[in-house]
């Protein structure tokens, strides 16, 4: 689902970017939200442990994926 919405979004066209692991990338953004999500006994994981690699631009990834937690 991650992979269709960069692909969807413009975020690949940026000249910033570069291959991120989508995995420690998602963890990364997670480990921001760990606070608030403990606040509201939110859960949240990453349950597919695939190793995928994109070609996008870090932080436009980090918008994208903290808007939609």
């Amino acid at each position: 689902m991650i992979e269709s919405l960069v692909e969807l979004s413009n975020i690949n066209s940026s000249n910033n970017s570069e291959k991120i692991s989508l995995k420690d990338e998602i963890k990364s953004v997670i480990k921001d939200f760990k606070v608030e999500a403990d606040k509201k006994k939110i859960e949240i994981k990453v349950l597919n442990s695939n190793e995928k690699v994109l070609t996008i631009n870090k932080q436009y990834f980090y918008i994208l994926f903290s808007n939609l937690l």
